[in-house]
C-alpha cells in the first residue's frame, strides 16, 4: 500500500513546484471498489507540498498518515476518473478473484514534458542505469 508514484515528485527540480505541472487520468474497464482494490487518496493533499523521495524513503511514517485519512473511489466499468498529480493516492488490496483492469494515462504540461523527456530515465535511454 501506498505506492505513490507521480511521476512529477521523482524528479529533485519538480519536487516543490507548486504550478499545476500535469494530471493522471484513469479509465475504468471493470469495476472499480473497495472490494477489487480501487485507488485509495487522502482527500486535499494536492496541497501539501511534501518530497516524495522523503516520502518514499520513510514510508511507514506516511502509511500512518494514509491509513488513517484515506478515501476510495468507486465507480462502474467505464468511468473516467482524474485527479492532481501531487495527490497522495495508492492502489489497495484486490479482494476478488478477477484482476482489477483500468487504463491509467499521466499527462504533462508542454515544457514539462520536454523535460521529463530529457531527465526520465525510462525516456531518456542515454541515462538509463540499467
Amino acid at each position: 500500500m501506498l505506492d505513490h508514484t507521480s511521476i512529477l515528485l521523482r524528479f529533485k527540480e519538480f519536487r516543490y513546484d507548486e504550478r499545476l505541472l500535469g494530471l493522471q487520468f484513469a479509465v475504468t474497464i471493470g469495476e472499480f471498489n473497495e472490494w477489487s482494490g480501487s485507488t485509495a487518496y487522502v482527500p486535499g493533499t494536492h496541497k501539501y507540498i511534501y518530497d516524495g523521495i522523503h516520502m518514499r524513503d520513510k514510508i511507514e511514517s506516511w502509511k500512518i498518515f494514509f491509513i488513517d485519512n484515506y478515501k476510495q473511489f468507486s465507480a462502474p466499468p467505464g468511468s473516467f476518473i482524474c485527479w492532481h498529480p501531487r495527490l497522495i493516492h495508492s492502489t489497495m488490496p484486490n479482494k476478488t478473484n478477477t484482476p482489477r483492469v483500468l487504463l491509467l494515462l499521466h499527462a504533462a504540461e508542454k515544457t514539462t514534458a520536454r523535460r521529463l523527456d530529457i531527465v526520465d530515465p525510462q525516456a531518456n535511454e542515454a541515462i538509463r542505469t540499467t
